[in-house]
């Protein structure tokens, strides 16, 4: 489930950050997670930043949705 999406999408804002992600987790983990809450044409875009020290996520990643209604739908539905 991912937590911590960003509460203050702003006119305009179609990129969410996600606070919280499981440190085991790479960037098809996130899409898998994506999927579940909203279509694979609502995103175009994810990161999830990496570790290299660590060999993990560093906790947050990113995802670019196409419209802005997307992205605060996706706000809604992942409460």
């Amino acid at each position: 489930e991912l937590k911590g999406a960003s509460e203050e999408n702003q006119d305009g804002c179609t990129t969410l950050m996600f606070r919280y992600i499981p440190r085991r987790y790479v960037a098809e983990d996130v899409v898998r997670e994506l999927d579940q809450i909203v279509s694979r044409s609502a995103y175009d875009y994810v990161y999830v930043p990496w570790d290299k020290s660590a060999t993990t996520n560093m906790g947050y990643g990113f995802a670019n949705f196409v419209s802005t209604e997307l992205a605060r739908a996706c706000l809604v539905l992942s409460d």
